[in-house]
């Protein structure tokens, strides 16, 4: 029984040797470079109705579109300035207090899915049906560079490509297939500064570009497009996040008219003009050093002021609340889970009048939308 009492005491020597050098090697090991893989999955359903026609209701005209995608996603992060191991505090923190120089290059891909949209004015018995095949992908690269103690800059860009493909049918015998394909570009240049070891404070200005082959071309003229964060670390256990962004931009819009083969395909023109605001909190809670939950939300209010060539103008008010949660957990030094959910609710109400006409005559109408989106993301560091 001694005997095994020794070997007992020699094997937890062992281990709390070793365990000590772990941490030890840990402590001392930097890591620099992150890759991710994700999806996500978002379903989500828009209903067009209220419609009130030259001031009479029109309970019988309404719309339905519903669309379920998936989206893959993978990532690279390499971190220029070394973020060293603390098993006393979190990833999240030891990067925010590292002021980390980094590199990051992503990409997301959504395979094809259908968009099924629906139109129906029952007094009229007319019923209109659109089937959409849509896909993306997309690519970027963020830069942040910390020439300065406390002061760096940054620069994104990132790339989408979008592809359609739709049919049309209506009850009154037209039929009409097309196509689309957009590229769209995306450039951000940015300024961060640490007002203290627990603040900091971030300046971003936005700007893009489009290359449209379509039923739509458009040539957008951003005037501005700012967004304000700031981050403040309360406590070891709490952290705190904001932003605010303003966008205003113009865009003159062709569009064909019609897309049916039996029927005669025009051209039309219209001019936007569009004012974003958009406020946002997150509170981060640091529960455990390799686990933190996340929850957040937004708010965006969104103006669309569209004239057409002739008597017609359009005015969109958005209005959209975002709600989101996730929940990060690392299981090891190098390996991290992250479970997400995110809800959309959005709400618009369009105007759309003739000024020319005697007694400006026009339609209204509601649009109200639900989004609900699950995401998994596994993550790997050395």
């Amino acid at each position: 029984m001694q005997r095994y009492r020794s070997v007992w005491s020699v094997l937890i020597a062992g281990l709390m040797a070793w365990s000590a050098s772990n941490w030890t090697e840990a402590a001392e090991t930097v890591m620099r470079s992150e890759f991710t893989l994700g999806g996500r999955w978002v379903s989500e359903t828009y209903t067009y109705d209220h419609y009130v026609v030259n001031g009479e209701s029109t309970p019988g005209v309404s719309s339905r579109l519903e669309q379920r995608y998936q989206e893959l996603t993978a990532a690279y992060r390499f971190d220029f300035t070394p973020v060293r191991e603390d098993p006393a505090i979190s990833l999240d923190l030891r990067r925010f207090y590292a002021h980390p120089s980094m590199l990051r290059l992503h990409l997301a891909v959504q395979p094809e899915y259908a968009i099924d949209y629906h139109a129906t004015n029952r007094d009229a018995n007319y019923r209109s049906d659109t089937f959409t095949d849509h896909s993306a992908r997309g690519a970027g690269a963020d830069l942040e560079w910390y020439g300065w103690e406390n002061t760096g800059f940054s620069a994104q860009i990132y790339s989408l490509k979008r592809e359609e493909t739709f049919t049309l049918t209506n009850s009154l015998d037209l039929r009409g297939a097309g196509e689309s394909n957009e590229l769209r570009r995306q450039y951000v240049i940015g300024v961060s500064h640490y007002l203290n070891n627990d603040l900091n404070v971030r300046l971003l200005y936005t700007f893009a570009d489009e290359d449209a082959v379509s039923v739509r071309e458009t040539d957008v003229d951003v005037q501005a497009d700012l967004t304000l964060r700031a981050e403040y670390i309360v406590s070891p256990l709490v952290g705190l996040e904001g932003s605010l962004t303003y966008r205003q931009q113009d865009s003159h819009s062709v569009v064909s008219a019609s897309y049916y083969d039996n029927f005669p395909s025009l051209n039309t023109y219209y001019d936007d003009e569009t004012t974003v605001h958009a406020p946002g909190l997150a509170l981060n809670l640091y529960l455990r050093p390799t686990t933190t939950w996340h929850l957040g939300g937004n708010i965006r209010f969104e103006q669309i002021d569209r004239a057409y060539e002739g008597d017609q103008t359009v005015t969109y008010d958005w209005q959209m609340l975002t709600l989101q949660t996730n929940f990060q957990h690392d299981f090891t030094r190098r390996l991290g889970l992250e479970i997400g959910y995110a809800y959309t609710r959005r709400h618009c109400e369009v105007d759309t009048r003739h000024p020319a006409s005697a007694d400006n005559l026009g339609t209204t109408f509601e649009a109200d939308a639900d989004a609900h989106g699950v995401s998994v993301a596994l993550s790997g560091r050395f």
